[in-house]
């Protein structure tokens, strides 16, 4: 597998609130505001379709993003924001009909962030907006000021109305908050919840008290019977950070979320009977400091991404086993980015999480991309990329592994100039290096010198001429790239290369005796696989070994003829062309034509018997027919 970056979208200011989905071709489509993660800003929309294409907005205007999201009839975007009216922040679903943005359902009043002492749902995470998976009714999750609680709801929308079901899920104030429905059609909820002067049951069914006032961000957990929340699970306190979702295969949730009782690190657990949640995998798994992403595939395969901290977002897979199975790190993305940044979701059936992720949390304009791992394909490349704060690798602390199909390359014999294009790569912490072909001691000779055609991140192009090469005894190289990172430096993968070739001479003479034939004659002081003659149409004529320097071909002896001698390769690509050479007309010496016999019939008529001149049988045909 290797990981490819999809281009670079940008903004006048500040990504955040960043939330990526995939629409039902595979297309995906990010969504932020462009602003502070507080103070919000213009919300944007952007659709990859080879290049990032931006959503009209609108209406929509100025805020911030919470939730995005895929109608699975439709497959159009639903995007959940929320702005300011006056003291008040507003909640405002809208769904893209494929032109514009439609509101749908009514706005919700929210936490107006002005009082004093009065907390943010500033951690939503992004699954607060999902869809019922039999009946597509949308179900969302916002902390409204109904009767001034501030407490956390999940509405359903009928028709064009948001209604709330049953009462409200928090005790009070909450910081974080997810959805998500089991294939059946049953919902489930968890949240970080604070407290009152509660008793609940933790996750193995353990009476636990949690204390009077403050915050305690106490992970809760809560199905719909579809009157009533039943709770299904408690667990510790200072779980700012969450994720929930439910395995499709035997429709038990799962919650990741941080672990007070594990330092704060990265837990995952499921729902095993009452309210009894089992460890899956290690009990500490990670760091756990900003936002997180639980999501199974179609075929039920889990997986997670986290935000280490300065160890960068991470993308751990779950494998079955003996005790609670394992979570192993599947790949990472190494940078120090700001919460709100970073989102996860599954492309249409694949088993690997992608990453909407910034290149560049500070620049101007801000960016970012999607980083997505996909089968290898051609050519060869070390698993990196990396540049402007981002850096991917396959194992933190090790080696980095080699990946292929992570460039492109194309090489023209008329210039001998090589063109690399990178897939997914970014340029600026590569090593590339010249070498010896084959250097078994991986010793450099000179550092390329490249032209770059394209500096698109991710997508950036070169161009390398061998004119521009070192001289070496047998006139072979290879291009040496690998990844190079603090600490760390990947294994190579090399492009053969070679010094400028030519031909020292060229000539083609027609046979004195037998015009028709013509004897080719060349100097060739490099080495080739093999040799061809071309017309001046580039059409194949006449093939050589490698060995050869000289060759017959049967060519028409009644017209001129422009020919050019090719080098090839082992695999019978051109390696540069002979300048071309111009063969003359040479038609043989005609005698008259002979009367054989002549005579009259009865009527008078003459006929006459003519014996043509031999050396006719190949004359071409003169223009507009048969003679």
């Amino acid at each position: 597998m290797k990981t490819q970056l999809l281009g670079r979208f940008t903004s006048s200011n500040e990504i955040n609130r960043l939330r990526l989905a995939f629409l039902p071709d595979g297309s995906p489509v990010v969504a932020y505001h462009d602003g502070s993660v507080y103070a919000g800003g213009p919300l944007a929309i952007q659709r990859w379709d080879g290049q990032w294409l931006a959503t009209p907005t609108g209406l929509l205007g100025v805020g911030k993003v919470r939730a995005l999201a895929i109608h699975p009839t439709d497959g159009q975007p639903w995007l959940v924001h929320q702005f300011r009216q006056l003291d008040q922040f507003v909640i405002r679903v809208v769904r893209w009909d494929g032109a514009q943005w439609i509101q749908a359902g009514q706005d919700l009043e929210t936490n107006d962030q002005i009082n004093s002492g009065q907390t943010a749902f500033n951690h939503p995470g992004p699954h607060q907006l999902t869809f019922h998976p039999l009946t597509q009714q949308p179900v969302l999750l916002a902390d409204d000021t109904a009767a001034n609680d501030r407490k956390l709801r999940a509405y359903a929308l009928n028709g064009a109305t948001w209604t709330a079901l049953g009462s409200p899920l928090s005790i009070n104030h909450t910081r974080s908050g997810q959805l998500a429905f089991a294939a059946d059609g049953t919902l489930y909820v968890a949240y970080s919840d604070g407290y009152a002067n509660t008793a609940d049951l933790d996750f193995i069914g353990n009476p636990r008290s949690y204390g009077t006032g403050g915050f305690s961000d106490r992970v809760t957990i809560k199905r719909w019977d579809g009157a009533n929340w039943i709770t299904v699970g408690v667990g510790p306190p200072g779980a700012v950070y969450l994720a929930l979702a439910v395995d499709p295969t035997d429709h038990r949730p799962w919650i990741a979320f941080r672990n007070r009782d594990q330092s704060s690190q990265l837990t995952v657990r499921r729902w095993s009977s009452g309210t009894r949640w089992e460890v899956v995998g290690q009990a500490a798994i990670a760091t756990a400091e900003h936002e997180m992403t639980l999501a199974f595939s179609v075929s039920g395969k889990p997986m997670l991404m986290n935000r280490g901290g300065l160890s960068g977002i991470q993308i751990w897979g779950y494998t079955p086993g003996e005790s609670n199975g394992t979570w192993a790190l599947d790949y990472e993305i190494e940078a120090a980015m700001q919460t709100n940044t970073v989102a996860a979701a599954f492309a249409p059936g694949e088993d690997i999480l992608a990453c909407a992720v910034l290149l560049n949390q500070y620049g101007n304009p801000a960016g970012g991309t999607v980083a997505r791992r996909v089968p290898s394909v051609t050519a060869e490349l070390s698993n990196q990329q990396t540049g402007d704060g981002i850096t991917l690798s396959a194992t933190l602390g090790a080696a980095l592994a080699p990946d292929d199909g992570l460039w492109w390359t194309t090489y023209d014999p008329e210039t001998q100039v090589w063109s690399i294009g990178l897939t997914g790569i970014l340029l600026s912490q590569l090593r590339l290096s010249l070498h010896e072909r084959d250097d078994p001691t991986d010793t450099p000779i000179g550092t390329p010198t490249v032209t770059v055609l394209d500096a698109t991140p991710g997508m950036e192009t070169l161009a390398l001429a061998a004119a521009d090469l070192p001289i070496t005894v047998d006139g072979r190289l290879e291009l040496r790239a690998r990844q190079s990172v603090p600490g760390r430096e990947g294994p190579f993968s090399a492009l053969p290369l070679h010094n400028p070739l030519s031909f020292a001479a060229f000539s083609a003479s027609r046979d004195p005796v037998e015009s028709s034939l013509v004897q080719l004659a060349w100097t060739f002081a490099h080495e080739a696989h093999g040799f061809e003659a071309r017309d001046d149409q580039d059409n194949p004529i006449g093939q050589f070994e490698g060995s050869d320097r000289t060759g017959p071909l049967v060519r028409n002896r009644w017209q001129p003829e422009t020919l050019r001698l090719v080098a090839l390769d082992a695999d019978g690509a051109a390696l540069c062309f002979s300048a071309p050479v111009t063969i003359a007309v040479a038609p043989p010496a005609i005698a008259a034509p002979r009367i054989v016999n002549a005579y009259r019939d009865a009527e008078g008529t003459t006929f006459l018997s003519i014996e043509l001149p031999n050396g006719l049988t190949d004359m071409p045909d003169p223009p507009g027919g048969e003679a």
